[in-house]
């Protein structure tokens, strides 16, 4: 499905007809979190974003013009800040019903050079999030974890419950340690958590140094694309509507669930492709034969990474929706568009 250009993106996350409801996104401003808002603004809930823009303020201030630019009856409130900053938490004012946490510091390989910072922010951050929500153990507390927990497990597809414990990166080691902060935080206090753990997510506003979105605008370009390895891993691809459906069924769930309630979902799509089926995919959408260069593979890159998603699936009622090629034709329609030239996405 190839959209018009300038046209809003038809592929959307189911909405739920709730209670108004008043949410904390951490991250809020981001890729994930900004689609995350929309999704809430448009069942009318009262959200407030905590973002602390580090990357690219300029996406992440059109990020919050796009969701301020809806129609709907809650209120969005965005707060520029860090989680490790005390007067951040200490500033919010009344009860939430649920605490999306999707703030975090991402990159495998950016991980190794300054794994200090990762510690900061994915630990040390979620930390302080679970201590200010333990004194309000009424919220429900949904965090967004990694695929890369599960290292290079031999058992395909990926298994909650297994596999999780030998991380290949700080990256990753940084994130299995923030569920496990979730999971005792649950325990002591009675918060309702639920962590999931997200499989390559992509779609409009990816960041421009993920792999979908640099390649198309490569292949746009008529420049080369480098692989890392042979071209053979593999990787879950994830559209991000189904992302942000998958986020909001969890908080549903812990909405009929007893204090103390944790558990651990899979988000993906349940399907792998090869780096060369992605390049496939871009050329069909860009209709542009690109140059492939290989590499050696870096450290810290897990071969491949595949969701079982039966769990989610069964308990959540987790059904992702978005084809593979759908979501490339549709990232391909947002980057020419939002550069305005059809044959330069910059």
């Amino acid at each position: 499905m190839l959209l018009q250009e300038g046209r809003k993106s038809q592929i959307e996350p189911e909405q739920r007809q709730d209670r108004q409801q008043r949410v904390l996104v951490t991250g809020g401003a981001g890729f994930i979190g900004s689609h995350l808002v929309e999704a809430l603004l448009q069942q009318n809930n009262n959200v407030v974003v905590i973002d602390s823009y580090e990357f690219d303020i300029e996406r992440k201030r059109q990020n919050i013009a796009e969701a301020r630019a809806l129609k709907y009856r809650g209120t969005l409130t965005v707060i520029e800040g860090d989680l490790n900053d005390d007067h951040i938490l200490d500033s919010l004012q009344g009860e939430f019903d649920t605490i999306y946490h999707l703030a975090a510091r991402p990159g495998v390989r950016p991980s190794f050079q300054d794994p200090v910072a990762y510690v900061e922010c994915n630990v040390t951050g979620t930390t302080r999030i679970l201590q200010w929500a333990s004194r309000h153990k009424s919220v429900r507390f949904v965090f967004a974890s990694s695929s890369s927990v599960y290292g290079d497990a031999a058992e395909v597809p990926f298994v909650e419950g297994k596999g999780a414990d030998i991380p290949i990166s700080p990256y990753a080691a940084t994130k299995r340690a923030a569920e496990l902060m979730c999971t005792t935080f649950s325990q002591a206090y009675g918060i309702r958590v639920a962590i999931m753990r997200l499989f390559t997510v992509y779609g409009r506003r990816q960041r421009p140094d993920l792999a979908i979105c640099k390649f198309i605008s490569q292949a746009i370009h008529d420049k080369p694309i480098s692989l890392y390895g042979d071209g053979s891993t593999m990787r879950d691809y994830t559209h991000v509507s189904d992302i942000v459906a998958g986020l909001i069924s969890a908080d549903s769930w812990l909405q009929a669930s007893p204090p103390g309630t944790w558990e651990t979902f899979n988000l993906g799509s349940g399907r792998a492709y090869s780096l060369l089926e992605m390049v496939q995919a871009v050329e069909r959408s860009t209709m542009c034969r690109v140059q492939v260069v290989h590499d050696h593979l870096r450290r810290g890159d897990v071969v491949r990474t595949w969701a079982n998603i039966d769990k989610a699936g069964a308990t959540l009622g987790y059904e992702p929706k978005v084809r593979f090629q759908e979501g490339i034709d549709d990232m391909v329609v947002w980057l020419r568009h939002i550069h305005g030239n059809e044959n330069r996405p910059d």
